[in-house]
């Protein structure tokens, strides 16, 4: 059976994540590798982003030009357009909050370069179902992941990665059941693989490191996918019509989306999955205003 790629507007399956987290684990567990046996051999501490500036830089959510006009056009987008299609999931008192912390999320993705408090790896950072391949069992289950189009590949933390593999290609019950256990796994797998190497994963990041690390950009994340999926799920005879329209085109992609996403909205595939990213969003929000209280 040939390697294919899934329908995005289908949301894919716990076993699916499964081989596609342990893949990511290997990939990221590669760049340390090499960083680590380049640095024994070479008699200096050797950093992939240092030894190729140019290549692994940020190209989605960039800081030129006049970025701050359309990084603010996007926050609307999510926190004025589309948590306004799901009233019933907040109240009015906790609103203009929570459209803060959306506005601010949707900020840091505009700040995320390499961190200076946890080991940076390379990442795909544009990992939705098109670039994932997979070959089926006879089960009809994925036996068989690669990543393909490494366009945009960027120097970061591996949670970045991570947490937007499994948000932006789930649905919210996949993941309220599964995402401890992934987080689990990628980091076994990646403890495994370096090891096998006689590289100590609890020297590169601990276990409570990554989970800090990911609660750290999850909000952000959450904001990514939902962007991505203003386009990617659209109908797709309706994206193709639209896509041919210079101006209605470059209206949409510099964030301007509501009256084509208003067309749609009744199509199932983008009407559940914003509804289950905005639901993450409050939880994530929520959970970050407790744990400010607390401290």
């Amino acid at each position: 059976m040939l390697y294919e790629s899934c329908d995005f507007h289908i949301p894919v399956s716990y076993k699916w994540l499964f081989a596609a987290v342990k893949v990511m684990a290997k990939f990221h567990a590669m760049s340390i590798i090499v960083e680590e046996k380049l640095s024994e051999k070479l008699g200096r501490k050797v950093k992939i982003d240092e030894e190729y500036p140019e290549t692994v830089v940020e190209t989605l959510f960039h800081k030129k030009g006049e970025y701050r006009e359309t990084r603010d056009r996007f926050a609307r987008s999510i926190s004025e357009y589309t948590l306004s299609k799901f009233p019933d999931l907040f109240n009015t008192k906790n609103h203009e909050d929570l459209k803060e912390q959306i506005n601010s999320a949707c900020k840091k993705l505009y700040n995320m370069q390499t961190s200076d408090t946890i080991r940076n790896v390379l990442n795909h950072a544009d990992i939705w179902g098109a670039n994932i391949m997979y070959k089926e069992d006879q089960a009809g289950q994925a036996a068989s992941v690669l990543f393909i189009d490494f366009q945009f590949i960027k120097y970061c933390p591996p949670a970045q990665d991570l947490l937007f593999l499994i948000y932006v290609n789930s649905d919210g019950p996949t993941r309220r059941k599964h995402m401890t256990h992934l987080t689990e796994l990628y980091y076994k797998e990646m403890t495994q693989i370096l090891n096998s190497q006689d590289i100590d994963a609890a020297n590169i990041f601990t276990f409570d490191q990554f989970v800090k690390s990911c609660k750290e950009v999850e909000a952000a994340m959450i904001c990514k996918c939902v962007l991505y999926g203003h386009y990617l799920l659209l109908p797709k005879k309706y994206k193709e019509e639209m896509m041919a329209d210079k101006e209605r085109a470059s209206k949409f992609l510099r964030g301007d989306k509501g009256t084509e996403l208003d067309n749609v909205w009744d199509y199932e595939p983008l009407r559940k999955r914003m509804g289950w990213f905005i639901e993450d969003l409050m939880r994530v929000c929520e959970n970050e205003e407790i744990n400010k209280a607390i401290q």
